[in-house]
C-alpha cells in the first residue's frame, strides 16, 4: 500500500460500502496490465481442489506426518444451509495423498469448519451440524473412532485436553462469513444477551463450562456509549501453555452496517479470571500468541496508528512496533514456536497479487517469498465472503508454511520449504 492508496484507505476505512466500490474501481482499471499467476524463486507445491482456512490453527499433525485439509466445493459462492464438504488430510511424500475422514455442513471460505489436530494424537476436531444443532465432533484418523459434543468448537489448547467456543450463529448474523447460517442464538435480536458466553469444553468428559460472559467483557473498562450496539464474541487462540485465551469482543450499530465493525482485544484465563484488555483504539483485526507472554496483532494504537504491534500480556499499555518499513498493511501473522520468525501474507493490491513476506524479529529483517495472483472472480463483497486470503500457517518443526491460494485460478492449499530461509542467518545479513 503506497501513501496514496494508504490515504484514501484511511478516509474510506469507516464507509465499507465505499471502501469496496473504490477498491473494484482501482483494481479493475489495473486489471489492463497483464500479471504473472505467481512470482517466487521458492519451490512450492499446490494441491488443486483443497484448502484449510483460516492463519490461527496450525494444518500439521504433532510429527508433521500429516496435513490437514477441506475439500473445495465447485461452487464460488456462500455455502447454503446443509451444504457439505469433506474432511481429511494429506499423507505421503510431500503430503501427496489424500485422504477423507468425514463430512461437515458447519463451515465457511474463510474460517473452514475450525479443523485442527488435538494434542500429540491422530485426532481431529472440527465443527459439524447434527439436526440443526451447531456441534463439535472428533475423529481418530487411524481407527475411525468419532465423538461428538454439545458445542462448537473454535481453539483447542496444545495438549488436545480443552476447547474453546462462542456463539457462531451470533457471529454469522452480525459478520456473515465467519460464523454459521445454522442452529439457535438464544436472544440473538438483543444488543448484549446475558446468555452469552466464551465457554469451554473438555474433550475428556464432553462436558461444557462457563468462561466469561459477554456482558462481562462489554462492561470491563467501558467508557463508550455502546450498550445500545450489536455484540459478540469471536476468534479464540489458547496461549502455547494452555492457560491464557486472546479474544476479540467485536460490535456493529444495526445489521444493516455490518461493514463498519469495532473490535477490543482480551485475554483470560481459562476459570475467567485474570481478564485483560489490550491498548488497542476501537480496532483490532488479526492476531495470534507470540509465546506464553506476547501477543503479535495487526491493531490501532492512539499516537502510532494502524500496524503490527508486539504487546505483552497483563502488562498495562506495553506495545512494540514491529517491522513499520517493511508492513504498510493489514495481514494474517504468526510466529513460528521459537518465536524468532513471523510470516505473514498481505490482501490482493492494485494488480491483485497477494505478498508472502517471512519476518526476523531477531534482526528486524524481512524477505519476500513471492507474490501470488488473486483472480477477480473471488473478490468478496459484502454478505459475499468467497475471497482466498494466503493465511499462511507454520508446521510444527517451522520448517515449512502451508497456505490458500488461488494463482492458478483454482482453491488451492500449498506448502512451501522455508528450511533454507529460518537455517541460515546468512539471507538476513
Amino acid at each position: 500500500m503506497n501513501k496514496l492508496e494508504r490515504f484514501v484507505y484511511d478516509k474510506l476505512k469507516h464507509n465499507a460500502a465505499l471502501k469496496i466500490r473504490v477498491r473494484d474501481f482501482y483494481q479493475g482499471i489495473m486489471d489492463l496490465v497483464p500479471q504473472k499467476s505467481f512470482s517466487t524463486p521458492n519451490e512450492f507445491i499446490a494441491r488443486e481442489g483443497f484448502f484449510f482456512g483460516f492463519h490461527d490453527k496450525i494444518p500439521f499433525s504433532d510429527n508433521d506426518e500429516y496435513l490437514a485439509a477441506l475439500k473445495a466445493p465447485r461452487f464460488l459462492r456462500m455455502p447454503k444451509k446443509g451444504e457439505a464438504i469433506s474432511i481429511g488430510y494429506f499423507s505421503g511424500d510431500n503430503w501427496s495423498e489424500f485422504k477423507e475422514v468425514a463430512k461437515t455442513k458447519a463451515w465457511n471460505w474463510h474460517q473452514g469448519c475450525m479443523l485442527q489436530w488435538l494434542g500429540r494424537k491422530q485426532i481431529l476436531v472440527y465443527n459439524d451440524i447434527d439436526k440443526d444443532r451447531i456441534v463439535s465432533k472428533s475423529i481418530d484418523v487411524l481407527n475411525g473412532n468419532v465423538a461428538e459434543f454439545s458445542d462448537p468448537v473454535a481453539s483447542a489448547s496444545y495438549d488436545g485436553s480443552i476447547g474453546i467456543g462462542y456463539d457462531f450463529r451470533r457471529v454469522e448474523e452480525y459478520m456473515s462469513g465467519y460464523g454459521y447460517n445454522h442452529g439457535k442464538s438464544e436472544n440473538l435480536d438483543s444488543p448484549i444477551p446475558k446468555t452469552s458466553y466464551l465457554y469451554g469444553i473438555n474433550f475428556s468428559s464432553g462436558k461444557r463450562f462457563n468462561i466469561i460472559s459477554l456482558e462481562e467483557v462489554v462492561n470491563f473498562n467501558n467508557s463508550a456509549n455502546t450498550e445500545n450496539y450489536y455484540h459478540w464474541l469471536s476468534h479464540v487462540i489458547f496461549s502455547p501453555d494452555g492457560k491464557r485465551v486472546l479474544f476479540m469482543l467485536r460490535w456493529v450499530k444495526s445489521r444493516e452496517s455490518q461493514g463498519t465493525r469495532w473490535s477490543r482485544l482480551f485475554a483470560v484465563n481459562i476459570d475467567g479470571t485474570g481478564l485483560y484488555e489490550f491498548p488497542c483504539n476501537g480496532m483490532v483485526s488479526h492476531i495470534g500468541w507470540r509465546n506464553n507472554q506476547e501477543v503479535i496483532a495487526y491493531c490501532r494504537i492512539d499516537g502510532v496508528g494502524d500496524n503490527y504491534y508486539i504487546m505483552k500480556d497483563m502488562i498495562n499499555g506495553h506495545f512494540e512496533l514491529i517491522g513499520p518499513q517493511y508492513f504498510k498493511s493489514d495481514g494474517h501473522p504468526s510466529f513460528s514456536f521459537s518465536g524468532r520468525f513471523m510470516i505473514t501474507d498481505s490482501y490482493p493490491d492494485r494488480f491483485r497479487q497477494q505478498r508472502l513476506s517471512l519476518y526476523d524479529y531477531d534482526r528486524n529483517s524481512c524477505i519476500d517469498l513471492g507474490k501470488f495472483y488473486h483472480h477477480k472472480k473471488f473478490t468478496s463483497s459484502l454478505g459475499n465472503h468467497i475471497a482466498c486470503d494466503l493465511h499462511p500457517r507454520w508446521n510444527r518443526s517451522g520448517t515449512y508454511i502451508c497456505f490458500d491460494s488461488v494463482y492458478s485460478g483454482k482453491r488451492s492449499l500449498v506448502t512451501m520449504d522455508l528450511r533454507e530461509f529460518v537455517e541460515s542467518d546468512s539471507k538476513y545479513i
